[in-house]
């Protein structure tokens, strides 16, 4: 069986998805850190630190512990090349949280040929832009490249779309930072 690879913020995100599936733990959120090391599972990764721990109730360690184990048997923890820069990481993070209600929107609107053609528009130019911002080779170009498609994009989310906009403007905004900071 082959392995699913993720980054580090992607299986951080994947970990607490699995964990919020369960009804007590719908608000559970954590950062996350990893180390690399083998695992009894065959896991090339543990969990290094997990912010809040102290304050889980027993169903939500439950559930982060079953979800880690259930990760540590299927995933493999792929990182970032040293040139990547946490601001891509971050973007990268936003975009797939907006690509990520883009495709649930999607399937919402399945039997309305306008709306879907406006959300898979959408949902496609944000599956690229993820990717493009995932990619290791060629590595992603700088943030502002991605400003003016956010732009874009934040202005094509009205009506129906608009549970996108906030996702679409954090994201928007991660790549402005980058704009105004010194070079």
């Amino acid at each position: 069986m082959r392995r699913e690879e993720l980054t580090e913020i992607e299986l951080q995100d994947w970990i607490v998805g699995e964990v919020r599936k369960y009804l007590p733990c719908r608000g559970f959120s954590t950062e996350l850190t990893f180390v690399r090391r083998t695992h009894a599972s065959g896991a090339g990764w543990d969990i290094g630190t997990a912010t809040g721990s102290d304050d889980w109730s027993i169903a939500c360690r439950a559930a982060f512990d079953a979800a880690v184990r259930h990760a540590q048997r299927s995933i493999d923890l792929i990182g970032w090349p040293a040139s990547v820069s946490r601001g891509h990481q971050n973007l990268a993070l936003a975009v797939g949280a907006a690509k990520d209600q883009a495709k649930s929107l999607l399937k919402r609107f399945e039997y309305h040929t306008i709306l879907t053609d406006r959300c898979s528009a959408v949902y496609l130019a944000l599956a690229l832009m993820h990717r493009q911002l995932l990619s290791v080779d060629p590595l992603p170009p700088p943030l502002t490249h991605f400003a003016p498609e956010l732009e874009q994009l934040h202005r094509r989310c009205t009506e129906k779309l608009s549970p996108l906009q906030p996702l679409v403007e954090a994201a928007l905004r991660v790549a402005r930072e980058a704009e105004s900071e010194p070079r």
